[in-house]
């Protein structure tokens, strides 16, 4: 198998044995995502050109091309038996986020992380401060949308868990195949998460956030680092986790090109444990509450909006039930 990422189509794709060019993962929000491509879509024509013979870099090449134009995607119609064109007008790569954060109704903070990327963890803690900011004294809660989220870099992980936990608290085990020395404890430390050479992100944020209700959601599209959040969150009794069982896709790789780059081989090198010990590669995470249908993506093709999602609304119930203890007086986490 080998894959590549578009950053200006906001798509991911791979070349498998059985289907050829695969789309692997699409950035919700982002080009392709906005001109109906889906994971899983089978890529027969990029720009006109088959790709039979292409490479995932040969794809991206073709894709790849000035911010506002569009290039043809063609993708199979099995139960048609034809195909169809997508029109993916391109974008800037910062244009479509790796975070997106809106307030719901009863002051509930929701933000969606599709992916984890390098020095993520900035734009996330300044975002969320500032919502912390913006609704002291009737902050509701947060949910953390991790469906469809498929890891990303290692660090943007660790800094998400590390906002919700106090400083020094476990969130992962790592242990390297080739290594001697045994498993390495991560821990909510800015040396696992900052950017070097900056000042801790999460330095600012208010203590609240590490006691307001939290529920997190998932789905079978989450996978590597988003696990990894999840489950420390879960394991140290955090958040509440909502949703579906998890991919059980955690396993850390190591990639190495073949064929002058026109290919990759990926070399499962380094396993993961949380907490509690579990190794969720292949087990994935359960939910505490299961939600069925919480896939993000319908048969029609589009995003159901936060107000219509079936696991955003269990999500707003169960904060509102953290919020009103047995005494019946409202609870609200003040900055």
């Amino acid at each position: 198998v080998s894959a590549r990422d578009d950053r200006s189509t906001g798509m991911a794709i791979q070349r498998t044995a059985t289907n050829g060019l695969v789309v692997s993962g699409v950035l919700p929000g982002g080009p392709a995502h906005r001109a109906g491509l889906r994971r899983g879509d089978v890529i027969v024509r990029i720009a006109g050109k088959p790709t039979t013979e292409l490479t995932p870099s040969d794809a991206v090449a073709l894709m790849g091309g000035p911010a506002g134009s569009e290039v043809a995607v063609t993708v199979a119609d099995s139960a048609a038996s034809s195909s169809v064109d997508h029109f993916v007008r391109r974008g800037q790569p910062d244009e479509f986020a790796a975070a997106a954060t809106t307030v719901l109704p009863e002051g509930i903070i929701y933000t969606r992380i599709s992916r984890f990327v390098a020095g993520g963890i900035d734009a996330f803690a300044a975002d969320l401060r500032k919502q912390f900011d913006a609704h002291a004294g009737i902050l509701g809660g947060v949910i953390i949308d991790l469906r469809d989220n498929r890891g990303g870099v290692f660090s943007g992980a660790i800094g998400v868990t590390s906002a919700f936990l106090p400083q020094e608290t476990l969130i992962v085990s790592s242990e390297e195949r080739s290594s001697r020395d045994g498993p390495r404890r991560h821990l909510a430390l800015p040396e696992e998460y900052a950017t070097r050479g900056k000042p801790d992100p999460l330095r600012d944020l208010p203590r609240a956030a590490l006691t307001v209700p939290l529920v997190v959601l998932v789905n079978q599209a989450t996978a590597g680092g988003a696990e990894l959040v999840a489950a420390a969150l879960q394991d140290h009794r955090r958040a509440v986790i909502v949703g579906v069982r998890t991919s059980g896709d955690c396993i850390g790789q190591t990639i190495e090109f073949l064929l002058e780059g026109r290919a990759m081989m990926k070399l499962k090198t380094q396993r993961f444990r949380t907490p509690a010990g579990r190794n969720i590669h292949g087990a994935g995470v359960q939910p505490d509450v299961v939600v069925q249908g919480a896939d993000r993506e319908t048969g029609e093709r589009i995003m159901v909006p936060p107000a219509a999602d079936a696991a955003v609304i269990r999500a707003m119930e169960i904060l509102r039930d953290l919020r009103v203890p047995a005494d019946g007086k409202t609870r609200r986490w003040d900055t």
